[in-house]
């Protein structure tokens, strides 16, 4: 049967279905499957969507979700737009009804708990419906083979990373991150600060800007697998290149398909969270993608934000050999060595990343190779350490430094725009976070 929204129940019964009782972390689990199936996975709007809708569900003041605050929050809209006028909430709220039907009349039959977003409102609801029990043969195939592939299992525990953080940094995303001095600053009507010079470049009105969120499958697999994976063979999605040859058929199919699911690590989703915060009311929306769903005629035409070194964000590649601190990894090892390749005196011509003692991070802004935008990269030999070259570009104290230092005139209300730099941070780390970071080279070129 179906209930009066047109979602199958599998239920003989003709009574209504009751309010589930369930936790947020089953709540946003419940996302992520919805997520990574093709109703949604190629559909970021409507993951935003529906991500944010639960989270506003979820909170302490869930009433009250009116449709220009859903605009304002992920479409990107100005706070004071005429909703009479532009419709987009309500288009896309029509759309994710109809892909959440879909899904639970179709993979999500077998589903406990549904959700409905009523007519009329915008805050979904959990409903519980009653399932059949599966059969001895799907419970079966849920089952791993013994002897499975480690990859498979490490692969598990990045399940719920990715949409989880984005519901935090949906939830988070209105306040501003900026520091003190630095909101007061642009309170009086300049943006003087090292952080608008950087963000006024990034952030133009006219042009999209696009995020790419690294793919931490991508770097799981090349870790197990021993093998590199190029751009070229991630946008024709050769994952299989990257298997261990001793691999069986049965774990090449079960892990092949958990890889062609999308998942990023949280450090990354949290960076997302504080580098979009220092965005300006005035300018646009960064565009949040991963990296293999991202497009080369976007590459070509917008301004983009790569977070990630090559093996978990590729699109780095496109840019490495016009750069002089390179990421080189030998014989596909984990921790790479950082390639010097014109040092200056007192430079070496390789750092070497070590387990506790140092790490290091690439900060660069470049222009694209058809020199009609920037892009900023956020490279680290770790998650840590590209969370540190995030919070170098996050710190008004850190960057203003070391704009400074190249005789960059940020602090001029006439000032240009900055030039292209990469900036080589060396980064202590303890317990799982960076404990501190230092410059240890860096080159500028001026536009």
């Amino acid at each position: 049967m179906k209930h009066s929204n047109g979602i199958a129940t599998d239920s003989p019964s003709t009574e209504p279905l009751r309010p589930a009782r369930i936790s947020p972390i089953q709540k946003r689990e419940l996302v992520v499957r919805i997520a990574n199936t093709p109703h949604l996975n190629r559909s970021v709007r409507l993951t935003e969507l529906l991500t944010y809708l639960v989270e506003r569900s979820i909170g302490e003041v869930a009433e009250g979700l009116r449709e220009q605050e859903i605009g304002t929050n992920v479409f990107g809209r100005d706070p004071n737009y005429d909703t009479a006028q532009d419709n987009i909430v309500r288009v896309q709220v029509s759309q994710l009804r109809k892909k959440l039907e879909s899904y639970f009349s179709q993979e999500g039959s077998k589903e406990p708990v549904v959700i409905e977003i009523p007519r009329g409102g915008y805050l979904p609801i959990f409903l519980e419906r009653n399932v059949l029990p599966p059969s001895p043969a799907e419970l079966d195939l849920a089952v791993p083979a013994r002897g499975e592939s480690a990859i498979l299992t490490l692969l598990l525990l990045a399940t719920t990373l990715f949409f989880i953080g984005l519901s935090i940094w949906l939830w988070n995303r209105p306040s501003p991150l900026a520091p003190t001095e630095t909101r007061q600053l642009e309170r009086e009507g300049i943006r003087t600060t090292a952080i608008a010079a950087l963000w006024d470049v990034l952030l133009n009105k006219g042009q999209q800007t696009d995020l790419v969120l690294a793919d931490s499958t991508l770097t799981i697999l090349q870790d197990h697998g021993g093998n590199p994976l190029s751009l070229d063979e991630v946008l024709q999605r050769k994952f299989a290149d990257a298997l261990p040859p001793n691999l069986t058929e049965d774990e090449r199919t079960r892990t092949l398909a958990i890889v062609d699911r999308r998942y990023t690590s949280l450090s990354d989703v949290e960076l997302v969270g504080k580098v979009l915060q220092l965005r300006q009311p005035d300018q646009p929306v960064p565009i949040l993608t991963i990296a293999r769903d991202y497009q080369m005629r976007a590459f070509k035409t917008n301004n983009v934000i790569l977070l990630g070194s090559k093996r978990s964000n590729p699109w780095v590649e496109l840019l490495e050999l016009s750069m002089n601190f390179r990421f080189h990894y030998p014989d596909g090892q984990r921790d790479p060595i950082i390639l010097n390749t014109n040092p200056r005196p007192g430079e070496e011509k390789t750092y070497l990343s070590t387990f506790q003692d140092a790490r290091f991070s690439v900060v660069a802004l470049l222009p694209t190779p058809s020199r009609t935008g920037a892009v900023l990269i956020l490279q680290g030999d770790n998650a840590i350490s590209t969370e540190a070259a995030g919070e170098f570009i996050c710190s008004e104290e850190h960057l203003g430094s070391f704009f400074t230092q190249i005789g960059y005139p940020y602090q001029s209300p006439d000032r240009p725009a900055p030039p292209w730099f990469e900036v080589l941070l060396q980064t202590e780390q303890l317990q799982g976070a960076t404990r501190s970071f230092r410059i240890v080279g860096y080159r500028t070129v001026r536009m």
